[in-house]
């Protein structure tokens, strides 16, 4: 389990407790239980948590009471046996994912004027869109595992439930490199938390939660119910849909489905062209207007005609064409 899994479950936990309010957590009858059951019940009726996240819960707190009644872990305490989950709801015809265009937007309401840390909570989000990572897994990052490779960055998620890995980003490019001048950890080396707090820690799930919430609300965007950032993924996967199987998995640190797949190792580089082919077939709004990406000779060629375009550059080649044209 990652850091951040269980800062969620002990955040839980907490609720749990807060519910409860003056009540002893350890003398608490089946009618408290149930009375907490009924509210996380209601919450999934009406859509504001889903299943996943309701069993989540279950185990939360029945995780709490193994550890408080030093319980065997297959061992469910009594007082909770009774709970069941409510049957899976039947699939629904989903509503259209949120476009680049509406993640630039959203992303871009995060950022408070004379606020650092919200450059951080853009920073993070946008690595989420770029590469669907999961939040803990961004957050486990280390000043040591981005690094600058050509035109994109090189970013390693260390920590991860299914696999850790190396991606590229080109979109969260410049949210990162923004985060990275003014973070407190900017000079306290390859083993700090990139993304933190004032004094150096790790970025906390619950403060990520709360910008993305006011941006949200701020943008106006329609969100799915229940997925808060996790959201993210979804949107990623589904741009990246058509690439090749491997490299898909390989990306999003997904469960092969074969020995070949799961035994091979994928380098970052082998991301760069199908990556970027996508980038530019779907015009991604998060893309500078002024300089194509896609290819370092054609980012060449459009600097030099930029440049072509100054008084001075222009004067400056015809000295070089006289200089060079005397040699001959």
């Amino acid at each position: 389990m990652g850091f951040v899994s269980i800062e969620k479950y002990l955040g839980e936990s907490w609720a749990y407790c807060l519910f409860l309010g003056e009540k002893d957590a350890r003398k608490i009858s089946k009618e408290d239980v149930e009375s907490w059951w009924n509210f996380q019940l209601k919450r999934f009726e009406d859509k504001l948590i889903s299943r996943e996240t309701l069993r989540k819960y279950a185990e939360c707190i029945v995780g709490f009471y193994q550890f408080l009644e030093n319980l065997p872990l297959k061992k469910t305490p009594q007082r909770f046996e009774w709970i069941q989950l409510p049957k899976k709801p039947r699939p629904q015809l989903e509503q259209s994912l949120p476009s680049q265009a509406d993640v630039k937007k959203l992303i871009e309401a995060v950022f408070l004027d004379g606020k650092r840390y919200s450059i951080r909570d853009q920073a993070i989000l946008a690595l989420l869109n770029d590469t669907g990572c999961r939040i803990g897994e961004a957050l486990s990052i280390r000043n040591g595992h981005i690094r600058e490779e050509g035109n994109y960055l090189v970013v390693s998620f260390p920590e991860s439930k299914s696999m850790p890995r190396t991606v590229i980003s080109f979109l969260a490019k410049q949210f990162l490199e923004n985060w990275a001048k003014v973070s407190p950890n900017k000079s306290a080396g390859p083993d700090a938390f990139f993304f933190c707090q004032a004094n150096g820690s790790s970025c906390s799930y619950a403060a990520v939660i709360k910008s993305f919430k006011r941006a949200l609300q701020i943008s106006g965007l329609s969100w799915k119910k229940g997925k808060s950032v996790h959201y993210f993924r979804s949107i990623c996967s589904s741009r990246f849909f058509n690439w090749p199987y491997t490299l898909k998995h390989a990306w999003f640190g997904w469960v092969f489905r074969d020995h070949e797949a799961a035994y091979t190792r994928i380098s970052h580089q082998q991301f760069v062209e199908v990556y970027f082919e996508t980038l530019k077939k779907e015009n991604n709004p998060f893309l500078s207007e002024e300089l194509p990406f896609w290819s370092e000779e054609k980012i060449d060629q459009a600097l030099i005609e930029k440049l072509l375009q100054q008084d001075e550059f222009r004067a400056m080649v015809r000295r070089m064409v006289r200089q060079a044209g005397n040699k001959f």
